[in-house]
């Protein structure tokens, strides 16, 4: 994604961002594709992912709530992360085996982009916990809590979440969500 198709908006506060983001999901997927980009991300969120067995769309909401200073509960963590569960385990898992199966084979391309688009989806199941959860506001925090408490839980070692950091850094401007 290129700056020129970035909308710039207001400065808005945390409380503002996730109702923006509740009512407009696409905003974590927009996030997402842009730190794809960033040099070393893709291939850190993928170990992660088939190393660590970690939910890279969890990972880029963590890190994106991170970035906007939005403050999760245990309450709203714990949703997110039986969500998560759930997606894995019984959606995008299989999905994913089996498109590693034709990897290389007839059909392989529509069924990556299939993927993607129930990737989406899962985004905007993990972003439909948020709604109506009354969210705190804190500190912008560049060094990723949420992120960086997930990431112990999975035993991710910080090699994997410097990349994240960075390209986050990059990506997150104050006031855009």
């Amino acid at each position: 994604m290129t700056d020129h198709h970035k909308e710039e908006r207001p400065d808005v506060q945390a409380p503002d961002i996730i109702h923006k983001l509740v009512h407009d999901p696409d905003i974590l997927w927009h996030f997402a594709v842009e730190l794809y980009e960033k040099p070393d991300v893709k291939e850190s969120c993928l170990e992660a992912q088939n190393s660590y067995g970690a939910d890279i769309n969890l990972m880029l909401l963590y890190l994106w709530c991170d970035y906007h200073g939005v403050s999760l509960s245990n309450e709203i963590s714990v949703a997110l992360g039986n969500t998560s569960h759930l997606w894995q385990t019984e959606i995008l898992g299989p999905l994913r085996a089996i498109r590693q199966g034709m990897k290389g084979g007839s059909g392989y391309r529509e069924f990556l982009a299939q993927e993607l688009e129930i990737e989406k989806r899962a985004q905007k199941a993990l972003i439909a916990c948020m709604s109506g959860v009354e969210l705190s506001e804190t500190p912008p925090r560049a060094g990723g809590q949420h992120l960086t408490s997930y990431a112990g839980e999975c035993g991710l070692s910080e090699h994997l979440l410097s990349p994240l950091l960075a390209g986050a850094q990059q990506v997150v401007r104050p006031g855009v969500p």
